[in-house]
């Protein structure tokens, strides 16, 4: 969590009166403001004043966005409340649909057959009517009792 606007101004002072002391004693040892700038305390005390100020900008713009989106979020639940009510008049939310009629409903159109090549042609009927993906698959069924009975009298005379 982030630190608070009111603490990194108190920062960003504390800073600025430490590198205003830094300045003071360069100025009393007898070096100018261009001077000031090549001493590594002055650099580092600036650099500490620079990383403040830019934390308290963006916790400016951190700020202006929440404010953005708090009011954004009033508004959104305003809409919404005012559509609920719409809703409940019953005057707004229900499109208009045009009535279709029963065959265009279904969507689906009927495919005439497919005439069959020549190559189709010259082939035997046998042929293209046992092609797997025609050939639905069979289901097993169990024997009557009159072929359980044949079976068995067969294979007894088999057995004989």
């Amino acid at each position: 969590m982030g630190t608070s606007r009111q603490i990194t101004e108190s920062q960003l002072e504390r800073a600025r009166a430490e590198l205003a002391v830094r300045v003071k004693t360069l100025q009393e040892k007898g070096l100018d403001a261009k001077a000031c700038k090549n001493d590594p305390h002055w650099r580092m005390l600036d650099a500490h004043v620079r990383q403040i100020s830019m934390r308290l900008r963006k916790i400016a713009e951190v700020e202006t966005t929440n404010a953005e989106v708090a009011r954004h979020k009033v508004e959104r639940q305003a809409q919404i409340a005012a559509e609920k009510a719409a809703l409940k008049a019953g005057t707004a939310g229900k499109k208009a649909k045009p009535e279709k009629e029963k065959g265009e409903a279904k969507g689906k159109k009927e495919k005439a057959p497919k005439e069959p090549k020549e190559k189709d042609k010259a082939a035997p009927a046998a042929a293209t009517a046992a092609s797997p993906k025609e050939k639905a698959p069979k289901e097993k069924r169990e024997p009557s009792a009159e072929k359980k009975e044949k079976e068995k009298k067969d294979k007894e005379k088999k057995a004989e």
